[in-house]
């Protein structure tokens, strides 16, 4: 499994208004209560609210979900700390954007993902057993 996801424009930058709007319809996805412009992706609809209450109560700190940020540079999807049902969201969120911008797929050690993922799609960036 990669445990962090670039994608990169192939050309120009990334429609971040598309894709903050798909995020936002997401609905286990929360909006950084602090202002950060992270995304909290949270597995399940369930836990926005707790997990929106432990960043609150902490905010030194992100609660261990999958985390992404959007800029027209680059989307990052750090998914170390997902559980099974927040990494199928961000599987999820990685084949929409891929669908809707062209990318270019990187991992944390700067492998090139693109073509892998382009031939074989987006599963091959996460565990097997996920269905």
């Amino acid at each position: 499994m990669v445990d962090s996801v670039f994608l990169y424009p192939a050309e120009n930058g990334l429609d971040v208004t598309s894709i903050e709007r798909f995020l936002a319809q997401q609905p286990d996805v929360l909006l950084d209560p602090l202002g950060t412009g992270t995304y909290l992706v949270c597995g399940v609809p369930e836990a926005k609210d707790l997990y929106r209450d432990e960043r609150i109560a902490n905010p030194s700190e992100f609660p261990y979900v999958v985390l992404v940020t959007v800029k027209p540079e680059r989307m990052n999807v750090y998914q170390e700390w997902g559980d099974e049902d927040g990494l199928r969201s961000a599987r999820e969120i990685v084949r929409w954007v891929i669908e809707h911008n062209r990318c270019r797929i990187q991992d944390e050690y700067y492998k090139d993902w693109t073509e892998r993922v382009a031939q074989q799609g987006v599963g091959v960036l996460y565990p097997k057993q996920l269905t």
